[in-house]
Protein backbone atom coordinates (compact mmCIF):
# COMPACT_ATOMS: atom_id res chain seq x y z
CA UNK A 1 0.00 0.00 0.00
CA UNK A 2 1.79 3.57 -1.10
CA UNK A 3 1.44 6.52 1.32
CA UNK A 4 -1.07 9.08 0.58
CA UNK A 5 0.06 12.53 0.43
CA UNK A 6 -0.88 16.21 0.00
CA UNK A 7 0.20 19.48 -1.04
CA UNK A 8 -1.53 20.85 2.40
CA UNK A 9 -0.04 21.46 5.80
CA UNK A 10 0.15 22.66 9.38
CA UNK A 11 -0.77 26.45 7.57
CA UNK A 12 -3.35 25.31 5.04
CA UNK A 13 -7.08 26.79 5.44
CA UNK A 14 -10.07 24.38 5.63
CA UNK A 15 -11.36 26.57 2.52
CA UNK A 16 -7.92 25.46 1.08
CA UNK A 17 -8.09 21.92 0.91
CA UNK A 18 -11.75 21.97 0.05
CA UNK A 19 -11.24 24.57 -2.76
CA UNK A 20 -13.03 22.54 -6.30
CA UNK A 21 -14.71 20.23 -4.28
CA UNK A 22 -18.16 19.65 -5.08
CA UNK A 23 -20.66 18.04 -2.19
CA UNK A 24 -24.08 18.98 -3.98
CA UNK A 25 -26.36 16.21 -2.76
CA UNK A 26 -24.20 14.94 0.23
CA UNK A 27 -25.12 15.63 3.79
CA UNK A 28 -22.56 15.90 6.43
CA UNK A 29 -22.91 16.06 10.47
CA UNK A 30 -20.55 17.69 12.38
CA UNK A 31 -20.38 17.83 16.69
CA UNK A 32 -19.24 20.81 18.34
CA UNK A 33 -19.80 23.39 15.14
CA UNK A 34 -21.33 25.96 17.03
CA UNK A 35 -17.48 28.00 17.52
CA UNK A 36 -14.12 27.01 16.84
CA UNK A 37 -13.00 23.94 14.54
CA UNK A 38 -16.31 22.65 14.19
CA UNK A 39 -17.64 25.70 13.27
CA UNK A 40 -15.10 26.45 10.41
CA UNK A 41 -15.65 22.44 8.81
CA UNK A 42 -19.43 22.96 8.68
CA UNK A 43 -18.33 26.42 6.95
CA UNK A 44 -16.15 24.43 4.08
CA UNK A 45 -18.63 22.24 4.04
CA UNK A 46 -21.03 24.41 3.51
CA UNK A 47 -18.78 26.00 1.20
CA UNK A 48 -18.85 22.74 -1.04
CA UNK A 49 -22.60 22.48 -1.26
CA UNK A 50 -22.92 19.71 1.32
CA UNK A 51 -26.66 20.00 3.39
CA UNK A 52 -24.63 20.57 6.78
CA UNK A 53 -26.06 19.58 10.47
CA UNK A 54 -24.70 21.56 13.20
CA UNK A 55 -24.86 19.08 15.87
CA UNK A 56 -24.30 21.16 19.24
CA UNK A 57 -24.99 21.58 22.66
CA UNK A 58 -26.42 25.44 22.99
CA UNK A 59 -28.59 25.40 19.95
CA UNK A 60 -28.80 29.43 20.07
CA UNK A 61 -25.09 29.72 19.48
CA UNK A 62 -25.18 26.83 16.57
CA UNK A 63 -28.15 28.92 14.89
CA UNK A 64 -25.82 31.99 14.74
CA UNK A 65 -22.93 30.09 13.24
CA UNK A 66 -25.47 28.71 10.80
CA UNK A 67 -27.04 32.17 9.75
CA UNK A 68 -23.38 33.55 9.86
CA UNK A 69 -22.26 30.11 7.20
CA UNK A 70 -25.51 30.73 5.13
CA UNK A 71 -24.68 34.63 4.45
CA UNK A 72 -20.68 33.59 3.67
CA UNK A 73 -21.41 30.99 1.47
CA UNK A 74 -25.18 31.11 0.14
CA UNK A 75 -25.89 27.69 0.84
CA UNK A 76 -29.48 27.80 2.60
CA UNK A 77 -29.11 24.08 3.77
CA UNK A 78 -27.74 24.10 6.92
CA UNK A 79 -29.86 22.58 10.65
CA UNK A 80 -28.81 22.63 13.81
CA UNK A 81 -29.88 20.11 16.08
CA UNK A 82 -29.14 19.46 19.88
CA UNK A 83 -26.72 16.44 20.92
CA UNK A 84 -25.36 16.23 24.20
CA UNK A 85 -22.58 13.59 23.73
CA UNK A 86 -21.91 13.13 27.01
CA UNK A 87 -25.64 12.16 27.88
CA UNK A 88 -26.53 8.82 26.07
CA UNK A 89 -29.98 9.65 25.86
CA UNK A 90 -29.47 12.62 23.97
CA UNK A 91 -27.47 10.67 21.19
CA UNK A 92 -30.32 8.09 21.34
CA UNK A 93 -32.64 11.01 20.45
CA UNK A 94 -30.58 12.29 18.25
CA UNK A 95 -29.81 9.15 15.96
CA UNK A 96 -33.58 7.96 16.03
CA UNK A 97 -34.64 11.63 14.93
CA UNK A 98 -32.40 11.62 11.88
CA UNK A 99 -33.87 11.05 8.60
CA UNK A 100 -32.36 10.37 5.38
CA UNK A 101 -28.71 9.27 4.62
CA UNK A 102 -25.57 10.58 6.10
CA UNK A 103 -22.60 10.52 3.68
CA UNK A 104 -19.98 12.92 6.09
CA UNK A 105 -19.79 12.71 9.90
CA UNK A 106 -16.83 14.61 11.27
CA UNK A 107 -16.61 13.92 14.92
CA UNK A 108 -15.40 17.16 16.44
CA UNK A 109 -16.87 18.12 20.01
CA UNK A 110 -14.86 17.72 22.67
CA UNK A 111 -14.12 19.43 26.30
CA UNK A 112 -10.90 19.51 27.81
CA UNK A 113 -9.19 21.03 31.18
CA UNK A 114 -12.58 21.23 32.85
CA UNK A 115 -13.04 20.48 36.46
CA UNK A 116 -13.71 17.10 37.42
CA UNK A 117 -17.11 16.08 36.76
CA UNK A 118 -19.26 12.69 36.27
CA UNK A 119 -22.12 12.11 34.28
CA UNK A 120 -25.17 10.44 35.68
CA UNK A 121 -23.75 7.16 34.89
CA UNK A 122 -20.70 7.79 36.61
CA UNK A 123 -18.35 8.52 33.53
CA UNK A 124 -15.59 11.02 34.01
CA UNK A 125 -17.12 14.31 31.85
CA UNK A 126 -14.17 14.64 29.36
CA UNK A 127 -13.91 10.69 28.53
CA UNK A 128 -18.11 10.76 28.18
CA UNK A 129 -17.61 13.77 25.77
CA UNK A 130 -14.82 13.32 23.86
CA UNK A 131 -14.83 9.52 23.19
CA UNK A 132 -18.10 7.64 24.40
CA UNK A 133 -20.15 10.20 22.91
CA UNK A 134 -18.63 10.13 19.56
CA UNK A 135 -18.33 6.30 20.11
CA UNK A 136 -22.26 5.35 20.68
CA UNK A 137 -22.84 7.96 17.56
CA UNK A 138 -20.41 6.24 15.17
CA UNK A 139 -21.75 2.96 15.90
CA UNK A 140 -25.67 4.25 15.59
CA UNK A 141 -27.65 2.86 13.02
CA UNK A 142 -27.25 6.03 11.40
CA UNK A 143 -24.26 4.87 10.03
CA UNK A 144 -25.02 1.56 8.83
CA UNK A 145 -23.13 0.28 5.57
CA UNK A 146 -20.82 3.44 5.98
CA UNK A 147 -16.99 2.65 6.05
CA UNK A 148 -14.71 4.87 7.14
CA UNK A 149 -10.62 5.55 6.28
CA UNK A 150 -9.74 5.80 9.13
CA UNK A 151 -10.75 2.65 10.61
CA UNK A 152 -8.81 1.35 7.48
CA UNK A 153 -6.02 3.10 6.96
CA UNK A 154 -4.71 4.45 9.97
CA UNK A 155 -1.16 2.44 9.06
CA UNK A 156 -0.20 4.90 6.28
CA UNK A 157 1.07 7.43 8.81
CA UNK A 158 4.68 7.11 10.10
CA UNK A 159 4.85 5.83 14.05
CA UNK A 160 7.04 7.92 16.12
CA UNK A 161 8.11 7.02 19.56
CA UNK A 162 8.55 10.51 21.00
CA UNK A 163 7.43 13.64 19.90
CA UNK A 164 9.57 16.07 17.69
CA UNK A 165 9.51 19.38 16.47
CA UNK A 166 7.69 18.58 13.75
CA UNK A 167 4.72 16.54 15.51
CA UNK A 168 4.43 14.46 12.66
CA UNK A 169 3.29 10.48 12.84
CA UNK A 170 0.98 9.00 15.15
CA UNK A 171 2.43 7.30 18.64
CA UNK A 172 3.08 3.85 18.65
CA UNK A 173 0.27 2.79 21.35
CA UNK A 174 -2.59 4.27 19.05
CA UNK A 175 -2.00 2.02 16.42
CA UNK A 176 -1.83 -0.84 18.78
CA UNK A 177 -4.62 -3.58 17.28
CA UNK A 178 -5.09 -4.94 21.11
CA UNK A 179 -5.54 -1.57 22.64
CA UNK A 180 -7.93 -0.81 20.22
CA UNK A 181 -10.01 -4.27 20.84
CA UNK A 182 -10.17 -3.57 24.51
CA UNK A 183 -11.62 -0.07 23.93
CA UNK A 184 -14.02 -0.61 21.48
CA UNK A 185 -15.23 -3.47 23.61
CA UNK A 186 -15.02 -1.80 27.00
CA UNK A 187 -17.01 1.45 24.85
CA UNK A 188 -20.00 -0.99 24.03
CA UNK A 189 -19.45 -2.44 27.53
CA UNK A 190 -20.42 1.07 29.29
CA UNK A 191 -22.92 2.21 26.83
CA UNK A 192 -25.18 -1.50 26.47
CA UNK A 193 -25.09 -0.81 30.98
CA UNK A 194 -26.55 2.92 30.67
CA UNK A 195 -29.00 1.35 27.94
Amino acid sequence: MSRITTPYGFSSTAAEVAHGIDLTGRRALVTGASSGLGAETARALAGTGAAVTLAVCDVPAGERVAKDITEATGNQDLHVAHLDLADPASVAAFTTAWQGPLHILVNNAGVMACPEQYTEQGWEWQFATNHLGHFALATSALLEGIGGRYFIDCNETETVDRRTGTLHGVARYALDPAGARRLWTLSQELLADAA
